[in-house]
């Protein structure tokens, strides 16, 4: 058996995955050259478990069937170290799946990790590797040493080329899908060997949620987020880590909070360098939980690095009034009417006129086109960024399905986007930035081309802010 697969099942895979492609292909030599491998170590299981005792192996273990063994592992992994430079080309992404998997698993079939269960004395069961039984049965000294030195590189993990190579062509395939729909052997892997390739990304990781209650929910969802900040692209990647030190969780565990005169358990949690807690570990939605996460770390960052998001008001502001005006042009060209319905839209106070006038200007049919549940242009969950920042802009008069806040109970809600004299509050670039962040880390492709529609300008000079902090 190796890795809880036996050694027969294993090959057939390796064998099945080559019947899509040409023969003669790069492709069916790979599966070739491990496919190849297989009959020497089911043969080796089966002479093993013919045992008596130990006995002399020597027979079937020669030093050409050794160096076989050795070559197609060589060649598998030269052929593998090139996946990431050719997968776009050569390699489908279920394919790409199966053989990082696989590789993984390859490096498994040492003779370290091939076991015999053996029947002992009053039927006790005891693994025995075929390593150990091997060493001491080969009469050879050269053949012995050879042995020795090719189980231990067999042995030894993927070098770091390759590992690096695993890690880029699972985040190249999987890039703009939902977290909730990759696969999830994908996600451990890639863990696995970024971890290895960089412990320090790792430790200030583990160390962010080292005192969170870890629930299954809990771990399934820091894995995910993980994977999406190790998988991240650049400049991302850069300015989420190169601050990560500095962030540090608040509430770790559920706690007790008064919720209109009831005390109820939250399960939220978030930084203390901004102050917010609204971070859900728990959910079983991950998609989520990591936009959360991702959006209350972008808080952190524009707070850490002094409200950077400032620069992109201005921007922000026209490109709302501009969309929102060629919505209008749709049903009226006239130019006053145009800019009555357009400044009823505006920013300003907590209320808006509301009398027959406007109404007859077509309003209404505007605040439909982006508001209506069923159909309006701001209710489809892609439309994440521009749902909220839309509502900031306009102060909820268009506003999609998530905004601050549907039903408001305090000063701070009513006043969350123009305070009483009717001046913006600031957060509407805040909120601009905490999104465009969380999308620049889920990499959700239907998301980002939504903010590219509604912010074509201000996406602009998000990339070039983020650049910049990155290159701090």
């Amino acid at each position: 058996m190796a890795n809880g697969k036996d050694i027969k099942s294993i090959a057939s895979e390796w064998e099945s995955l080559k019947q899509n492609y040409n023969s003669g292909s790069e492709v069916c030599r790979a599966c070739d050259y491990i496919t190849n491998a297989f009959p020497y170590m089911e043969d080796a299981v089966a002479e093993v478990a013919s045992i008596d005792g130990v006995g002399p192996l020597n027979s079937f273990i020669t030093e050409a069937e050794i160096e076989n063994l050795q070559d197609a592992i060589t060649r598998a992994r030269a052929f593998c170290e090139n996946i990431h430079d050719d997968a776009s080309t050569l390699l489908d992404s279920p394919f790409l799946s199966k053989m990082t998997i696989f590789l993984d698993e390859i490096f498994a079939l040492s003779p370290k990790n091939v076991t015999l269960e053996k029947a002992g004395v009053f039927g006790i069961v005891n693994e025995v590797s075929l390593f150990d039984l091997v060493k001491p049965n080969i009469d050879d000294k050269a053949l012995k040493k050879d042995f020795n030195t090719k189980a231990k590189i067999l042995h030894e993990m993927p070098s770091k080329t390759l590992q690096q190579a695993i890690v880029d062509a699972l985040a190249k395939s999987n890039m703009g899908k939902d977290i909730n729909t990759i696969y999830a052997p994908d996600i451990q892997l890639l863990i696995k060997y970024y971890e290895t390739l960089f412990p320090y990304e790792a430790m200030l990781f583990n160390e962010l949620f080292e005192d969170v209650e870890k629930t299954k929910n809990v771990l399934g969802n820091i894995a995910k987020i993980k994977y999406l900040a190790y998988s991240s692209p650049e400049p991302y990647h850069s300015v989420f880590f190169d601050n990560l030190m500095m962030a540090e969780m608040g509430h770790t565990k559920p706690y007790e909070k008064e919720v209109n005169g009831v005390m109820e358990t939250q399960n939220k949690f978030g930084f203390y360098q901004y102050g917010r807690v609204n971070i859900d570990l728990t959910t079983g939605d991950s998609y989520w939980t990591c936009r959360v996460f991702f959006h209350e770390y972008g808080h952190y960052l524009d707070a850490l690095h002094g409200k950077v998001s400032v620069a992109l008001n201005d921007t922000i502001y026209s490109d709302v009034y501009d969309n929102i005006e060629a919505e209008i042009r749709k049903h009226t060209t006239d130019i006053n009417e145009v800019n009555i319905i357009l400044e009823s839209l505006k920013e300003g106070g907590t209320e808006f006129p509301s009398d027959q006038t406007l109404n007859n200007y077509y309003r209404n049919e505007v605040i439909e086109y982006y508001n209506n549940i069923q159909n309006g242009v701001l209710w489809d969950n892609k439309a994440v960024v521009a749902s909220d920042v839309y509502g900031g802009v306009t102060n909820n008069n268009i506003h999609g399905k998530w905004y601050h806040f549907p039903d408001i109970k305090t000063d701070y809600e009513r006043y969350y986007w123009y305070d009483i004299n009717g001046n913006p509050t600031s957060a509407q670039h805040r909120e601009f930035f905490a999104e465009s962040f969380s999308n620049g880390m889920t990499q959700n492709s239907e998301a980002i081309s939504s903010a590219n529609i509604f912010f074509p300008n201000t996406n602009n000079e998000l990339n070039d802010l983020i650049t910049s902090m990155a290159n701090k």
